[in-house]
């Protein structure tokens, strides 16, 4: 249709947008009547709308995310924070959906997720505390492990080392 319209359109030397609107006045009914064809029944088939659906959802943009290790999860240059991390693992995928009203869901394994938006400068200072308290985590975990040392009846404590082994 399209391809027909433009050379169609070039013939009739038309050039403005009310001179399209105008050739498309004509053109259209002479379209139709060539190309349609009648239905095969005359019955209206479509089907009811299921009650449980709900059309501002069906027709939302999706678009699956990574949830981070701080439990965020980012899309359109936006940040959101999952609220209940039992219900979710880090590195796993989600859903993000936004509806044509602009409200936004995050699924994941069939759920919606509770969540709040936060700042590019709260996220900032989220993950400057985690990499301050991570990095003490394991200055503590350095500082008790002690040195192994093998038993008194521990084979390697019979094994030639050093000088002795060349006697």
């Amino acid at each position: 249709f399209q391809d027909r319209l433009t050379k169609e359109m070039r013939l009739a030397n038309v050039c403005t947008l009310e001179g399209a609107n105008k050739f498309l006045k004509t053109y259209l009914p002479k379209y139709n009547t060539r190309f349609s064809i009648p239905p095969a029944n005359s019955k209206n088939l479509h089907r009811a709308i299921p009650k449980d659906l709900d059309l501002n959802w069906a027709f939302a943009v999706r678009d699956e995310r990574t949830i981070l290790n701080d439990f965020t999860v980012q899309w359109k240059n936006r940040v959101f924070l999952l609220e209940n991390h039992s219900m979710v693992f880090k590195q796993k995928r989600v859903v993000v959906m936004e509806n044509l009203k602009g409200q936004i869901r995050i699924w994941f394994n069939g759920r919606t997720l509770d969540f709040k938006e936060i700042t590019k400068d709260t996220l900032k200072q989220r993950r400057k505390q985690m990499r301050i308290l991570l990095a003490s985590a394991k200055q503590l975990i350095k500082k008790k492990r002690k040195p192994c040392k093998p038993a008194v009846d521990h084979p390697w404590r019979h094994m030639p080392f050093g000088k002795a082994a060349y006697r």
